[in-house]
């Protein structure tokens, strides 16, 4: 199925209509974290990078909830 395109006239009508209408939102919840920092070398015992932690952030649909 292939839905038709919205012209920029009908999108703002269709947003219009948002304001006080309730939504529920269905699907998995993936909660996670994006880590920030830098890789100095290869661990010896699997081929992973071992980080040197700098700064966290949540990630993925977390940062739906801020």
């Amino acid at each position: 199925m292939t839905l038709p395109p919205i012209d920029a006239r009908r999108a703002r009508g269709l947003i219009g209509g948002f304001p006080g209408m309730p939504v529920l939102v269905v699907g998995d919840v993936m909660l996670d974290r994006f880590i920030v920092g830098r890789v100095t070398r290869i661990s010896p015992e699997a081929p992973v990078p071992i980080v040197r932690f700098e700064s966290e952030r949540p990630d993925a649909a977390s940062r739906e909830l801020l």
